[in-house]
């Protein structure tokens, strides 16, 4: 299970620019251990293409707002559940979204 914690808004930011920690990647240069940190989270589970995360993400805001709930200030993070997404057809990967709330 692959883990990814994004640092910008893809709404606002250039694709080319995105930041993420994604365990996938190679390490370069000096090599740094991070840690999620706990607390509470609004957590979804999306079924389906990764190209409908960005609409998931804006209904969770959406939800945020209508609940009064307020983002904490730590990054939202993403957990891929699929063994190997690349073999796995679209419409049965399986992402688990987590934004951290403030208490």
């Amino acid at each position: 299970m692959q883990c990814c914690i994004g640092y910008d808004d893809p709404n606002t930011t250039p694709s080319n620019e995105l930041r993420y920690d994604d365990k996938s990647v190679g390490p370069k240069g000096e090599i740094v251990a991070k840690s999620i940190e706990g607390g509470k989270h609004l957590y979804y589970l999306h079924r389906g293409s990764y190209e409908g995360l960005k609409k998931v993400y804006a209904d969770m805001v959406q939800y945020m707002i209508e609940h009064e709930l307020t983002m904490a200030d730590r990054p939202p993070f993403e957990r891929y559940l699929n063994r190997d997404p690349r073999r796995t057809k679209p419409e049965n990967l399986k992402t688990k979204i987590y934004i951290p709330i403030e208490e």
